[in-house]
């Protein structure tokens, strides 16, 4: 028989066999004595109400009227539970407390960043948009010390939320001078595969490369960027009136390059080029007599 967390919804397991080995036992607040449904989760079964649960989990939903109904010892039943794959119990509890309090899609009480992600990555699973709606919500109102840039940039690439994205590509470039590996993560892995982690990593690097020319560019020569035409069309010399002042606050503020960015949002759409990023953020700064740091936009 499989290991208990290599499952998918719709097989199941008999607890017997696993128990003393896994320690599975019912959750403290989940584990409803008239509940006629149960669901495994990391160590824990969830035990819960059938009609409430059922229309928030699109897989569950899809295969339900193909299994007996979960009595005598049938799937879905306390002896042989349904396993809900590589979900693990904090995410399903932070999942169960969204259905169980419906109120909290409306209720802007801050809580943990992780129970936002738990419920987010549930509800992009299952189907919820109503959570997601609402996790996307609570997640892009934290502030920035609340969530790690990288960490936010992975949400945002993985669930294409352009904002997040732009914010802590933003965060990453003007919060130091010190270019720093992140320190690995398990989290990580559940958001990008390494692959695409560590294409992240090499596209930074390229980044990085392109912007000390850039700096190089403005210490050696007046910076040059389209004027204010109709059509954007005309390339013209800006003659800066204090050069050195921006050259100091330029190199100040984007010399740290996150070690994360991603070629595209969605592969669907085609690449997502760095150097028209940074050409962007450039021509959001105020040249003529720009004071250090400051940025427009």
């Amino acid at each position: 028989m499989p290991p208990v967390n290599a499952l998918d919804v719709g097989q199941s397991v008999s607890t017997d066999h696993l128990q003393p080995k896994c320690e599975i036992t019912p959750h403290s607040h989940f584990f409803f004595p008239d509940g006629n449904i149960c669901l495994h989760a990391g160590k824990h079964l969830f035990l819960v109400h059938l009609s409430i649960v059922l229309p928030y989990i699109a897989p569950l939903r899809d295969v339900w009227n193909e299994l007996p109904a979960p009595s005598g010892g049938a799937e879905g039943s306390v002896d042989r539970p349904i396993s809900m794959g590589n979900v693990d119990d904090e995410e399903m509890e932070a999942y169960m407390s969204m259905i169980y309090c419906p109120n909290t899609l409306l209720d802007n009480t801050p809580k943990p960043y992780m129970f936002y992600l738990h419920v987010l990555r549930l509800s992009s699973m299952y189907e919820w948009d109503e959570a997601r709606a609402y996790a996307i919500s609570q997640i892009s109102s934290l502030p920035n010390n609340d969530l790690e840039p990288y960490l936010k940039l992975l949400l945002g690439l993985r669930h294409c939320v352009d904002a997040w994205v732009l914010s802590a590509v933003n965060t990453l470039f003007f919060s130091g001078p010190n270019l720093r590996q992140p320190v690995h993560k398990p989290i990580y892995g559940t958001i990008l595969n390494s692959e695409s982690r560590a294409n992240i990593n090499w596209i930074l690097q390229e980044g990085s490369r392109l912007m000390e020319k850039t700096i190089l560019e403005l210490i050696t020569h007046q910076p040059g960027f389209f004027s204010n035409t109709d059509d954007g069309s005309d390339w013209a010399l800006f003659k800066c009136d204090q050069h050195q002042t921006c050259v100091k606050a330029l190199s100040k503020q984007w010399n740290r390059i996150s070690t994360t960015l991603v070629t595209s949002l969605n592969e669907a759409d085609g690449d997502w080029s760095l150097a028209f990023q940074i050409g962007a953020a450039f021509e959001r700064f105020s040249y003529a007599g720009m004071k250090e740091g400051r940025e427009l936009g």
